[in-house]
């Protein structure tokens, strides 16, 4: 009897496990979608206020050595 029920709790457990990997798998998949879109920032060419965000250096999309703005709403 007690071998029947260490198999079935085995067999549980592997159940359990390939489950929540299956799980995991498909969530880290949306994690790395949501972050490769959210890390997109409008940059603006000119200033638009005292309080908006000066950027420069190698930023992808732009010239080399230019300043970017990023307005603050």
């Amino acid at each position: 009897m007690a071998k029947a029920w260490t198999g079935a709790l085995h067999a549980f457990g592997f159940f359990v496990l390939a489950t929540d990997l299956d799980r995991i798998g498909a969530t880290a998949q949306i994690s790395a979608d949501d972050a490769n879109n959210s890390a997109r920032v409008a940059l603006q060419e000119r200033r638009n206020s005292e309080l908006d965000l000066e950027i420069g250096g190698e930023l992808a999309g732009v010239p080399r050595g230019t300043t970017r703005y990023i307005w603050r709403e």
